[in-house]
Order: C-alpha cells, then structure tokens, then sequence
C-alpha cells in the first residue's frame, strides 16, 4: 500500500525533474553573450578568371560610336586592336569584365577587333548604309557568331540572319522570329532541326555535315501552337568559299544579289577554315495567320 506522504515526495521529485529540465533549455535558448566569438557566416567570393580574354558585347552606334566588352583573367589589362594599331586598353575588374568605349566614331568600312589573346571580331559599316552594321565573332572550335546584324528590310515575321559553317564540317544558321516562335530549318529541303526563338527574338539551329562546295537553299519556318505555317523565309547559300591567300587570316566579301545581298566573311586559324554568309534580308512570305 503506497502512503500519502510517498506519493507527495514522488511528485515533488518529478516537478523538480521538469523545472530543471527547462533552466536547462532556457539556458540554451538564450542569445550568446557580447563576449561570445561571432558565428562563422559562409561568404561567396570571385574566383580569380582564369581563361583567356574574349569579346563578349561589340555594339555599334549608327553615327559609328562604338562599346566593346569581355571577359579576361582578373586583376590584368586588355589591348584593343583595330587592324593591327592598338586603340586602347581596359583594365579587368574582379569579376574577370572589361569595357572600352572608343574615343572617335568608327569610319565606314571593314574593322578587324583583335586581343593579344588571338580573339577576333569583325565589324562591317557599309559606306552606303552606315547605320547597318554587321559584328561577328569567332569562337574557337565553334565557328563565327552573330553580335549585331542589319535591319530586317524582309518584314516577314521570319528571316535567315546568317549560314556559318566551321571547323569538322559544322553548320549553324542564325535568324530572327517573334520571341517564342517554334522554327524549323531545312538544306536543299532536308531538315536540319528546329528550336525555338529567344526572349529577344534570336534563334540559332546547328547541324553537321556542311556541304563544301555548290550553290544550296536553306529555307525556315515558322509556326503557331496548333502546328499552322506562318511564315517561311529563304536564302541561296553558296558553299563555294573564296580562301584567305598566303600570309592572310581573313576576307571579306560582298555576297548575294538583289535586295538579300550581304557579305562573306572568311577566317583561316588553327588550321581550319571557319566562314560565314551574312544576309541583309531574305525572301519569302508570311501566311494569314500570322495577323491573327
């Protein structure tokens, strides 16, 4: 039989238990003191850049004024090069970026950006049409890329921008559409791929196999969400690159006739030859649809 007084020390062991329990816990709770080192916080650093310098942005003004932007190893220097002649340099913050604004506006005609680095930009501003300029770029193993092309003068919701082709036979078109567009690509009417355009109305479709030599159409079209054709955009490719001659890295041509007509920009490096049609516009139609 368990007595009264048992029962009273049993209880008051088990509150005492609890009570101390819980100091326990406030003391733990409670905030650490001024004297208390601080916690160690996890801070995310800038790793030093490590790869070669490169142009990343070339933006041309239609009087000619000029911004150029990349990337190079942190805490260094760019040179900027216009056809050989330095015409600036930029020092590299410490998140591996660089900007050099030119002092005078370009002069019409063919530019050639260089770094000491081997990166390659060129720069076309027709005499006729200064405020059409053409930038590409060259990406080592890849081929050239479009930075900055004419105004579309097709106005068909749709236009082939660029053919490149690059090193080991491959091929890259390049064009405009509505943002969100779907957009196939076709050579000599044989798929090629389709993709869809970016928030800023570019789309880029690459293949293999490029063809060396010949005259071929690379045809686009565009799409709704029902699957319906809204337009279709075409370019006469000629495959028939003119080579850079002895002692030369690089040719510039005019390309193309009638209102499509564009340039032919042609790269020797690394053993390789990388070249690419730019057009001005190309022809084709837009459907009814497209208006709806």
């Amino acid at each position: 039989m368990v007595t009264r007084p048992a029962v009273l020390v049993t209880i008051g062991f088990a509150v005492a238990l609890a009570a101390a329990m819980w100091a326990l816990v406030l003391e733990l709770d409670e905030p650490a003191s001024s004297s208390s080192p601080p916690p160690v916080v996890a801070v995310e650093t800038q790793l030093p850049s490590s790869a070669p310098a490169a142009f990343d942005v070339v933006r041309i003004g239609a009087h000619g004024d000029a911004m150029i932007a990349g990337r190079a190893p942190t805490g260094g220097e760019v040179s900027i090069f216009d056809n050989g002649s330095e015409i600036g340099r930029a020092a590299v913050d410490a998140r591996g970026e660089w900007v050099f604004v030119p002092s005078l506006p370009l002069v019409p005609g063919i530019h050639r950006f260089t770094l000491d680095s081997g990166a390659l930009a060129v720069v076309v501003l027709p005499e006729d049409e200064p405020g059409a300029a053409l930038v590409v770029k060259t990406i080592p193993g890849e081929g050239w890329r479009l930075i900055q092309a004419p105004p579309d003068a097709a106005g068909l919701g749709l236009s082939i921008a660029m053919v490149d082709r690059g090193p080991r036979g491959s091929l890259g078109i390049t064009g405009r559409a509505e943002p969100g567009s779907l957009v196939t690509v076709s050579l000599d009417q044989r798929l090629i791929g389709r993709t869809r355009t970016e928030p800023d109305g570019w789309w880029r479709i690459s293949g293999s196999g490029a063809p060396r030599h010949g005259r071929h159409v690379i045809g686009g079209e565009r799409f709704d969400t029902r699957g319906r054709t809204l337009a279709r955009s075409e370019v006469l490719w000629d495959a028939t690159a003119v080579l850079p001659h002895d002692g030369e890295n690089l040719v510039v041509t005019s390309a193309g006739s009638g209102g499509s007509a564009g340039w032919r920009i042609v790269h020797r490096g690394d053993g390789d030859i990388a070249d690419a049609v730019v057009y001005r516009s190309a022809r084709g139609e837009a459907h009814p649809q497209e208006s709806r």
